[in-house]
């Protein structure tokens, strides 16, 4: 459910997530992109934002009213992930022992800077009782780098 019980959030082997009116059971959003099947979603403490988790390694952020993709997240053998109390971290756990925890900015109401900061973030890894700022994976910062401004040659 999400924080005011309207919506319900599914899971599926189909390799989707949907969101559900809870009263009237329509299909609301369907949350399309994960490569395998998806094991685990909840919402935001907002309400604005949902996290999936999938066996394809990656966790998934959506923007809940539109179904828009924001960001991905890779871990290998991704069993879950879930956001903080808060909404400002997004805790992930592999089946291989291993959990990290993502900072996020504090929910805004626009999607796009949580989208933009998402494309490249330091993880935090636990390793037993110990927490510690992991490097990021070049291969998981996605800056965008938008085309230089055209100019005016004839000058």
């Amino acid at each position: 459910f999400d924080p005011s019980s309207t919506r319900v959030l599914t899971t599926s082997g189909d390799h989707t997530a949907k969101i559900w009116d809870a009263r009237s059971g329509a299909l609301l959003i369907s949350l399309e992109g994960h490569a395998h099947q998806v094991n685990r979603g909840g919402f935001h403490p907002g309400g604005s934002l949902v996290v999936t988790s999938s066996i394809d390694g990656t966790a998934k952020i959506w923007g809940a009213r539109d179904g828009r993709l924001l960001g991905d997240i890779h871990q290998p053998w991704l069993g879950e992930a879930t956001f903080g109390p808060d909404g400002t971290r997004v805790l992930t756990a592999s089946l291989d022992g291993t959990a990290k925890i993502w900072e996020l900015p504090a929910e805004p109401t626009d999607p796009d800077p949580i989208a933009r900061f998402i494309r490249c973030r330091i993880p935090f890894r636990i390793a037993g009782d110990h927490l510690s700022a992991a490097r990021p994976d070049p291969r998981q910062c996605r800056t965008h780098h938008p085309p230089a401004p055209a100019t005016n040659r004839s000058e």
